[in-house]
């Protein structure tokens, strides 16, 4: 056999196993996504054969039914909202930090000032320190006491909390 012939034929061959490998990955994908538009007397029948990938009968049932029993869109909405004050915050946050290093005189990559060196400190000693009073004094408006916290737990281990929120 050739070089060329066996350089073709080890091409063939790679193809072959990263199309096998791409199918092993994708096809569970397309039955899920397959399957949930079936109805779920569908779901099981023809599991055998290729039909499984077919829909006779597409209903969005399904998602309306997850969408009632559970909570997509609230968990949706907190994690957008909590996404938001993350930026909110964050980004004046991390830029007063980069203009700080700045007034410091901070140089990547060289060796730092005293000035520089001491201003790092500051950095990473008293503003932690203001944000952890900030923080105490903000969690002493809550008083939480042993029965709410037990009455919590308690709702916590009867699922009550999936229902309220």
């Amino acid at each position: 056999m050739k070089r060329k012939q066996k350089r073709i034929l080890g091409k063939g061959l790679s193809y072959v196993f990263q199309i096998s490998l791409a199918l092993i990955f994708v096809l569970p994908l397309v039955w899920m996504i397959i399957s949930s538009l079936k109805p779920e007397a569908d779901l099981f029948k023809d599991m055998s054969s290729i039909a499984t990938f077919f829909v006779s009968n597409p209903s969005l049932d399904n998602y309306k039914e997850m969408l009632s029993r559970s909570l997509v869109l609230k968990s949706t909405m907190n994690s957008i909202i909590y996404i938001g004050l993350i930026l909110l915050i964050g980004i004046p946050v991390n830029a007063l930090c980069g203009y700080a290093l700045a007034f410091f005189g901070y140089e990547a990559n060289v060796a730092q000032t005293v000035n520089t060196l001491n201003g790092i400190h500051i950095m990473y000693s008293i503003i932690p320190g203001i944000i952890a009073v900030c923080s105490i004094i903000s969690l002493r408006r809550y008083n939480l006491t042993e029965k709410e916290y037990e009455a919590i737990l308690e709702d916590l281990n009867k699922g009550e909390h999936l229902e309220t929120t």
